[in-house]
């Protein structure tokens, strides 16, 4: 299942195909009247309420079913040809294999691949990308992207898939999101749906829905911010994480933060020079003031009292971003 499903971005024919023979068949009447409903009978609605919560229980209780079946055995993965022919482990992909590890995967400028990771999710992969598969074992499904593009959708446990780029290693929360990266190891990771923990030796990140992170040649995981901030606090960001010397960037990205920014805010103190701490500290608690925070230890270095701050953005306790499945998964990123 590609992020077509949730936003329309990206492109899937095959979907494209089925909602162009569905159209003819769209409800095209009028809605019925208020009248004409209360005429069905309040019996009648109950039983449809009753066979809806039904269906969607089974649906529920399926679903995680298979989640937790898929994640108590590694299953084989594979790969099927949706435009033009890939090649896997050096030959020819015309229409499905398994894919097993070791092998290449490369697609052509002109050349799409869908991946059936398991049971746990699908990988759409998009022209001009070579990946290797690394492992498909019970508590670790490990695949490396030297180049090109893929959009992951993934129903699984949390950290037990993950994608790895020469930077850094994304692991997955339980989510779908677009992972790009360029000859250079320059690239974006961005999220429609769930969290992605996006992560090197060095450093750590965490990327929620409709926030986005650069993966920067010999730095690692950039910033994440949300897609929608300021063209004037994007491009800040990028020069502030770029190490780029530029007096200005800093003092634009906090005058165009908004609360909703307090999402870079948090991650980037760490990442800035001491002398800049107080500063990024101070605008922060003004979006988003909390209680309990030592503003002397932040500056010293001591960051466990930004956990506040993230618990204030509404996105879960930050130690279960931290721990959620089995932390000792996160390996460094698979060197070439």
């Amino acid at each position: 299942m590609s992020e077509y499903w949730w936003d329309r971005s990206g492109h899937d024919p095959q979907l494209e195909r089925v909602e162009a023979l569905l159209r003819p068949l769209a409800f095209g009447g009028q809605p019925l009247s208020r009248s004409a409903v209360r005429r069905q009978g309040r019996r009648r609605h109950l039983g449809i309420a009753a066979s809806v919560a039904a269906a969607a229980g089974l649906a529920v209780l399926g679903g995680w079913a298979a989640v937790r079946w898929a994640a108590a055995r590694g299953t084989a993965w594979q790969v099927y040809a949706i435009a033009g022919t890939p090649t896997l482990g050096g030959g020819p992909l015309a229409a499905a294999a398994t894919w097993t590890p070791s092998q290449v995967l490369e697609t052509g400028p002109e050349t799409r691949a869908k991946i059936l990771a398991g049971r746990i999710g699908e990988i759409d992969v998009e022209p001009g990308s070579r990946l290797r598969l690394l492992r498909t074992e019970r508590r670790q499904q490990r695949l490396a992207l030297d180049q090109g593009m893929v959009r992951a959708f993934i129903l699984a446990p949390p950290r037990q898939f993950f994608i790895e780029t020469r930077e850094a290693v994304a692991a997955d929360l339980g989510c779908a999101y677009s992972l790009s990266v360029a000859p250079s190891g320059d690239g974006w990771l961005r999220v429609a749906f769930g969290w992605v923990a996006f992560e090197s030796a060095a450093s750590e990140v965490y990327v929620p829905a409709g926030a986005a992170c650069a993966v920067l040649a010999r730095r690692g995981p950039g910033t994440p911010h949300y897609e929608d901030a300021a063209p004037g606090f994007r491009s800040a960001l990028g020069r502030l994480d770029a190490g780029e010397p530029h007096p200005d960037a800093l003092p634009v990205l906090l005058e165009s933060a908004r609360r909703k920014d307090a999402l870079t805010l948090v991650q980037l103190i760490p990442r800035v020079a001491p002398a800049e701490r107080g500063r990024v500290y101070d605008r922060l608690s003004a979006l988003l003031p909390v209680a309990g925070v030592d503003r002397a230890a932040i500056l010293r270095g001591e960051y466990q009292g930004l956990d506040h701050f993230w618990h204030a953005l509404g996105l879960g306790e930050m130690k279960w971003w931290r721990v959620a499945g089995d932390p000792r998964a996160v390996a460094p990123p698979n060197r070439r």
